[in-house]
């Protein structure tokens, strides 16, 4: 039978300082006992050192360790109980005093590789700097195509959306995937990118008149009359079955008032069940945060979001696809031993592809032809502490 949940106590005036008793909060408000709370964490973390997070007794030395397995794995159990991502993003934010340390983003120092480096290691090119240069060049997986379907979806159906990533995770890519379907289409499906120099700045009636002109249209500069005209022509592309759709980048760092008008962009429509735009987000996931304001409300109800799929057990793959674009065996290359350490230095497409060149590199300068595992800077992991478990 399902538990019924107790009211919050994380939402208390008087909380707790420490993460780790808000994290026993947590623990209580779901009935949780520690060895329950131990198997949530899918045992990555020993039971004993569990108590000492939930007594606030953590040597602090750990919890740069600690903190990003058990924010990924409470998001994992919380999205079992059917909560949303805005709803998840806010529980965590309850539990831990900087969200924005719970979860580091991963940065990389920017590592190309020289031409000699490449004529030593016989490649046509650095595999790991710049975008694919066309379709037949991206790297997919079945997640990654789910999370490209999600964004023509609401191009073709008028949907209300937001793909989410990390930086260098892929949502360039996934954007430039979005463009090439709509091309295939033959001007029956459009999506446009609104870019200026200031995109703080951009209000309603800049994207009015954005769209206009992407149509041909000329935008009056009286702004009920430009809304007529707007209003007009998508009347006629719907009449000709045409779906568009507006998407933005950066979607974390808009103005909050043009956030707000996009709803009302969205339910454009002829005052029955058929809308004239679809709206997709790109962006990072502090863009969640921001969502968990309440005078976003209205646009988190209604927003559909998505993270873009993660590379997870394909980051060989990825590594594998990029370096034999450039005409390199990367299995002949790259030791067992040393893709395993790069796998734990970086998850990101962008981070595999710095630290994988910074390891070419390295091999170059040693006169290797191998990338060999002590060319590879040490992961945190394997160094820190032993009451944290690899995940299998």
């Amino acid at each position: 039978m399902k538990q019924k949940r107790r009211p919050s106590k994380l939402k208390s005036v008087k909380q707790p300082k420490h993460w780790g008793l808000r994290l026993d909060q947590f623990r209580l408000e779901y009935d949780l006992s520690i060895r329950d709370l131990t198997g949530v964490l899918e045992n990555r973390i020993g039971k004993t050192t569990v108590h000492r997070i939930c007594s606030g007794g953590l040597d602090p030395r750990m919890e740069r360790l600690v903190r990003p397995i058990i924010a990924e794995s409470l998001r994992v159990f919380l999205r079992s109980k059917g909560k949303t991502e805005i709803e998840i993003e806010r529980d965590i934010c309850a539990i831990f005093s900087d969200p924005n340390k719970e979860k580091p983003m991963e940065f990389t120092k920017r590592a190309l590789l020289s031409r000699d480096a490449q004529d030593f290691f016989n490649l046509r090119f650095d595999p790991f700097t710049g975008d694919p240069r066309d379709v037949s060049e991206v790297f997919t997986t079945k997640k990654l195509d789910l999370s490209l379907s999600y964004v023509m979806d609401a191009v073709k159906f008028q949907g209300f959306m937001a793909l989410i990533g990390e930086v260098g995770e892929g949502k360039t890519i996934a954007k430039r995937r979005a463009v090439e379907e709509c091309k295939k289409s033959k001007g029956k499906l459009r999506i446009f990118f609104p870019e200026f120099m200031n995109m703080e700045k951009v209000h309603s009636g800049s994207i009015a008149s954005f769209v206009l002109r992407q149509c041909g249209e000329s935008a009056p500069r009286d702004l009920v009359a430009r809304a007529e005209r707007l209003k007009q022509l998508l009347v006629r592309l719907s009449a000709d079955q045409v779906s568009i759709a507006l998407a933005f980048d950066e979607c974390h760092r808009l103005d909050p008032r043009l956030l707000t008008a996009l709803k009302n962009f969205w339910e454009l429509g002829d005052g029955g069940f058929d809308r004239y735009l679809g709206l997709v987000l790109f962006g990072q996931p502090r863009f969640l945060e921001i969502l968990a304001d309440p005078q976003y409300r209205e646009i988190s109800e209604r927003l559909n979001i998505v993270r873009l799929a993660s590379l997870n057990g394909s980051a060989v793959d990825y590594l594998a696809h990029r370096f034999g674009l450039a005409g390199g065996k990367f299995e002949k290359v790259f030791q067992s031993g040393a893709v395993s350490r790069m796998l734990k230095l970086a998850k990101t497409p962008l981070a595999l592809g710095n630290v994988a060149n910074a390891a070419l590199l390295e091999a170059f300068q040693m006169g290797s032809k191998v990338v060999l595992p002590n060319f590879i800077p040490q992961g945190p992991d394997e160094s820190i502490v032993r009451s944290v478990r690899p995940q299998k």
